[in-house]
């Protein structure tokens, strides 16, 4: 236990309180080998999502995300009678594993931690999209281990989470001052490395620098998703004329945003051979024949869809079929490890031939080494995006808008 003897020379240095959970958490994902490691705090009827770390996952989580307990993707993990450690939650969910914030769940270890004061905090653990079954109380032990370290590190008082939650006077400086930057991962071609894409990104920064999920997170508190997402794709598209005709430009559109009535207007003077609509659906959509009447006429005129986050959340097969995206973009989930990892080869393997049965266009999100690069590109992946090629950077650094500032 390395990782272990590394928190508790950190706790002995006198290291932040910060530091301490943030190494703590660290500690726990890996030595379990899980996909996100928690501190989930309790306040009264409901469940704050305190810290997490969870690489090639952050996007789908956002400190401060809350959600009634009883009613909650995972409330019954609360009760008293509900076991700690679960090596395959399809045991305990007749068959299906259940979704915890948009993620699914197949793998779940949960301790009680308290407070620095003594007082009952909330819960410290972490868990995997898929069941592993070498889990065992060894494991849990380790976990409560951790998360007594950790108790002199939490400190007392309600509402600590506050501070990494979004209000809506940020949301509305945010939004009135256009304070945000956008940004571009670039997409290439698996087998020669050239770019064939950008997806635009966005940097959301006030007087400090603010995770996009949980700005996204705030304005769908207050049913402003719509805005916030037509304001960035129109600053987006300001961009296109700029890129090269064989280079495309994926932005990202939520479901709600789509059927908004002035979502449209936006594209109303776009070229659209180099445009890609990617759909983020982190919702379940209930009429999807409405989805693809709204996105037709856009479609009609050339712009390319991508469906996103294959294998994550309600982005499943069914969404595939409905849509026939041009594009589809497999998950970090998915990616992560992919050349250790039969099941996970087995899946983009089948993917692949549906690509190619359908004519679309495979995109592996999240590449971070080489072995999954080489991988992906043997199964037949064509395309590819993550830090072993390029983090994001800005996209005024790659073209400038005609006539205007970057």
């Amino acid at each position: 236990m390395t990782d272990l003897f590394a928190l508790q020379a950190l706790r002995a240095a006198g290291a932040s309180d910060d530091d301490v959970i943030g190494q703590a958490l660290r500690t726990i994902r890996q030595h379990l080998g899980m996909a996100i490691s928690f501190l989930v705090e309790r306040d009264q009827a409901d469940a704050v999502l305190r810290v997490f770390d969870a690489p090639g996952h952050g996007r789908h989580l956002s400190v401060g995300a809350r959600w009634t307990i009883d009613v909650g993707d995972i409330g019954p993990v609360w009760g008293a009678d509900h076991p700690q450690l679960i090596a395959d939650m399809r045991k305990t969910n007749a068959g299906e594993r259940p979704n915890w914030l948009g993620l699914p769940v197949g793998a779940w270890i949960a301790v009680p931690v308290a407070r620095a004061d003594g007082a009952q905090f909330g819960l410290f653990g972490a868990l995997s999209p898929d069941p592993d079954l070498s889990l065992n109380m060894r494991d849990m032990k380790v976990a409560q281990s951790v998360a007594g370290l950790l108790e002199k590190h939490i400190q007392p008082g309600p509402g600590d989470h506050d501070a990494h939650r979004v209000s809506p006077t940020v949301l509305d400086e945010i939004m009135s001052g256009a304070k945000y930057h956008l940004q571009a991962q670039p997409i290439v071609a698996l087998d020669r490395g050239q770019v064939q894409g950008y997806e635009a990104l966005c940097r959301f920064e006030t007087d400090r620098i603010w995770d996009a999920a949980a700005v996204f997170a705030a304005a769908a508190r207050v049913h402003r998703t719509a805005e916030l997402e037509q304001q960035i794709i129109a600053r987006a598209l300001r961009y296109l004329s700029g890129l090269p005709s064989d280079i495309y430009l994926s932005i990202n559109a939520s479901p709600e945003t789509v059927f908004n009535p002035g979502f449209s207007a936006l594209f109303d003077e776009v070229h659209f051979s180099n445009l890609v609509l990617e759909i983020t659906e982190h919702r379940a959509v209930d009429d999807y024949d409405a989805l693809l009447a709204r996105l037709a006429p856009l479609r009609q005129a050339g712009m390319r869809l991508a469906v996103d986050d294959t294998g994550m959340g309600h982005s499943g097969l069914h969404q595939i079929l409905a849509l026939s995206p041009d594009l589809i973009k497999l998950d970090r989930a998915l990616v992560a490890g992919i050349d250790a990892d039969a099941a996970k080869r087995a899946m983009c393997a089948a993917m692949v031939h549906y690509a190619t049965e359908t004519g679309a266009t495979l995109v592996a999100e999240g590449i971070e080494t080489v072995a999954e690069h080489r991988c992906l590109r043997d199964l037949g992946v064509a395309r590819g995006q993550g830090y072993l090629f390029a983090h994001p950077r800005p996209l005024a650094d790659l073209m400038v808008p005609p006539g205007s500032a970057a």
